[in-house]
């Protein structure tokens, strides 16, 4: 298992409002996409890693890192879960369906570290506790 969820002390950099935390689910962004999760199954999983080309901006890399997150989830990664939502539906999944996932959440997850408004706001904000935490899911999800 790899452990993703050491989340800081104090997470006194909030990037922006609607966070309050470091976590995959901890922002509007985020939670919001839970809901869709709910409502849309794996499709919705499809949706969030299916990023446009280009400089992605900070809604949909928050929905991306939480689809990897319940990639990762599902396939047995520890990852911090604040949403009892997500915790249900990931007990429902199907294993296989959702790992077909994991090239499609590496990817994602590649494309938000190096070309993401997210990544830059964590950056600005001097969270590298947020990257180190996207940076370990990403290495989960490669095996």
């Amino acid at each position: 298992m790899v452990d993703v969820a050491g989340q800081p002390s104090a997470v006194a950099n909030i990037i922006r409002m609607g966070d309050w935390g470091l976590g995959p689910f901890d922002n509007d962004n985020a939670a919001d996409w839970v809901y869709t999760l709910e409502s849309d199954g794996v499709a919705a999983i499809a949706v969030a890693l299916d990023l446009d080309a280009g400089h992605v901006d900070a809604p949909a890399a928050s929905e991306a890192v939480a689809a990897a997150a319940v990639v990762g989830l599902v396939i047995g990664l520890t990852v911090e879960s604040t949403e009892a939502e997500v915790d249900d539906w990931v007990a429902s999944a199907d294993v296989e369906e959702v790992a077909a996932f994991l090239p499609a959440a590496a990817i994602a997850l590649d494309r938000v570290l190096a070309d993401s408004e997210l990544a830059e706001l964590h950056r600005e904000a001097g969270n590298d506790d947020w990257r180190q935490q996207v940076a370990a899911l990403r290495g989960g999800l490669r095996g």
